[in-house]
């Protein structure tokens, strides 16, 4: 079973076989469009969820968010996926089919029938990483230091998810796609847009915008109007620095 990916494989859009019977691919900004965007981004919250990402939720079914594994929380949270939606990242996989099962040594297990896909802790793990990873995601995880402190977490979780449902749906990617296509050191057309990986196209955005800023700060470098002892100017200047570090 892998246990790691390669990022250079990654930027070119090569797929993740985890296990025999789970392979990963990467999302095209035209299978996005196929599906809807808000569909998109709504399985991939799901996809990559954490417990304390439902405070209130878990809350609600008599689950304190610290007593459930991440697996156990997937079980609970799996029927939401669509097989419609999650094909453009797992084919045929269909993840309201999963079980939830004990092995012999009492590790907890998700377990689908037909393609005879296990998902232990490991490949579990591996999925949600570089799920995380290709869509530039960063998990913090959370506890409560006592009892007051989680109803607090319960509330202003119950609070933010009222708040979230409320919000007109916007484009996230709409305002990035129009702003590299009119600019001149993005290589691509409107329609070539639709080809590339989302990883592929969020790392023109950052690339270019790190450009833009190298080149602003070198002018002002040379310049004389900023002052090179209050920032790291070997690093700024380097615009073909590793973006992820």
């Amino acid at each position: 079973m892998i246990t790691e990916f390669d990022p250079l494989a990654i930027y070119y859009g090569e797929p993740l076989h985890i296990n025999d019977a789970l392979t990963i691919k990467q999302a095209t900004l035209g299978d996005i469009i196929s599906i809807g965007e808000k569909q998109y981004w709504s399985m991939i919250n799901l996809l990559t969820a954490l417990p304390c990402d439902y405070i209130s939720l878990l809350y609600d079914m008599g689950i304190n968010y610290m007593e459930i594994s991440d697996i156990e929380f997937f079980y609970l949270i799996k029927n939401s996926l669509d097989k419609k939606y999650t094909s453009v990242l797992f084919g045929d996989l269909d993840f309201t089919k999963f079980e939830l099962c004990k092995r012999d040594d009492g590790e907890v297990v998700l377990f689908e029938k037909e393609s005879k896909c296990i998902l232990d802790e490991i490949s579990f793990s591996m999925m949600t990483k570089y799920l995380c990873t290709i869509h530039l995601i960063t998990k913090k995880r959370r506890r409560a230091g006592n009892k007051h402190t989680y109803l607090i977490q319960v509330d202003v979780d119950r609070q933010d998810k009222l708040a979230a449902a409320t919000k007109p749906n916007k484009s996230q990617l709409l305002p990035m796609i129009s702003s590299l296509v009119n600019h001149p050191g993005f290589k691509h057309s409107i329609q070539e847009t639709k080809s590339l990986t989302l990883y592929q196209f969020m790392d023109c955005v950052s690339r270019i915008s790190t450009m833009m800023a190298s080149e602003r700060i070198a002018l002002g470098y040379y310049s004389g109007s900023i002052d090179p002892k209050k920032i790291n100017i070997k690093k700024e200047l380097d615009w073909m620095r590793d973006l992820q570090s």
